[in-house]
């Protein structure tokens, strides 16, 4: 009996053992099989890093998507509203096709109103001159990148004093006395350069300048300027040289045959376009492209020209402006007074 019972005992502590050992094995091949698949897991997700990459990069493939919609353009009043509209159609048309986004441009009522329009976020690149760029630069974080010129050597240009032959003015010292306009104070040509002209011409004071005169007037634009000299609404006026010879412009005005060049002002740093310092890189380096490459388009020859633009647009930056901060300074030209 007691030998019967411990042979029980022992089967009974071998099918236990067995039971033992298939749970082991069972609990081994869980392990190694969890193991395999996460290492799988693992090797699918880093398998192919280029794969990785191409996903990431499809996220932010567009740098379009960070661009302002639309991109607007502010353009000084350097002539008529609607005449200035109509001759940048062309160009706002290149910059749509050349940007392919969405693009606007208006004429701002004044100088201040362009450089106030992208302190706000209202205008994306201006053109403007010089000396405006320069207070826009100060003011609204503008950045210098192009400048459209006739001449690629020497990208300048100058103001000019211009009257009529009626006047029987000869010289600047016959303007004492008379009637004149300027453009605007933010205005490098048809203010800030002509006036300095005149004050070492004849060892003036800036505040003994206006009283020289008979009297003073501010037009708004270059355009507006050379019609009041043509109307005879003043006899005299300061204009930028690239508004004041348009072919054909004013030929139809019965004064024109007596249009006279008085004086012109040393050389100016071209009109410059500008943008917000802000822009996402990806857009300032498209449009730095597309007004490079305006002139190989043979549909904005005639727009071009019409700028006096013929060799298109040549690469600037800020510090090539600093030589017109240097003339204000002289001048004693506040950019917070002019900006009011």
């Amino acid at each position: 009996m007691t030998s019967s019972r411990s042979h029980f005992t022992v089967i009974k502590f071998m099918l236990v053992l067995l039971a033992l050992s298939m749970v082991a094995a069972a609990c081994s091949d869980s392990d190694s099989g969890s193991s395999t698949t996460q290492s799988e897991t693992a090797t699918t997700v880093s398998a192919d890093p280029k794969a990785q990459s191409e996903t990431a990069t499809t996220v932010s493939a567009d740098p379009k998507a960070e661009w302002p919609d639309p991109v607007i353009f502010a353009l000084l009043p350097t002539e008529d509203a609607e005449v200035l509209t109509e001759e940048f159609k062309p160009f706002v048309s290149y910059m749509n096709n050349c940007l392919d986004t969405p693009v606007e441009a208006f004429v701002a009522v004044n100088y201040t109103a362009v450089i106030e329009a992208m302190r706000f976020g209202n205008a994306h690149v201006m053109r403007v001159g010089p000396f405006a760029y320069t207070l826009a630069h100060e003011r609204a974080g503008a950045e210098a990148i192009v400048l459209p010129t006739g001449n690629k050597d020497n990208p300048t240009y100058r103001s000019e004093i211009i009257t009529l032959e009626r006047y029987g003015f000869n010289e600047l010292s016959d303007l004492e006395g008379a009637t004149f306009a300027f453009v605007d104070p933010a205005s490098s040509s048809g203010y800030m350069y002509p006036r300095q002209m005149l004050l070492e011409e004849f060892g003036l004071a800036n505040d003994e300048i206006d009283d020289w005169f008979g009297d003073v007037v501010f037009s708004g634009g270059h355009a507006a300027s050379i019609v009041s000299v043509l109307n005879g609404d003043v006899q005299a006026a300061a204009v930028a040289s690239v508004n004041a010879t348009k072919d054909g412009e004013y030929d139809d005005h019965p004064n024109w045959g007596e249009y006279q060049i008085l004086a012109e002002t040393r050389e100016i740093p071209g009109t410059v376009e500008a943008i917000q310092g802000d822009l996402p890189a990806s857009l300032r380096e498209a449009l730095t492209a597309c007004y490079l490459g305006i002139i190989d388009d043979p549909s904005m020859t005639e727009f071009l020209a019409g700028l006096g633009a013929t060799d298109g647009y040549i690469l600037t930056n800020d510090a090539a402006y600093d030589i017109v901060r240097d003339t204000a300074a002289a001048l004693g030209l506040d950019p917070a007074t002019l900006l009011k």
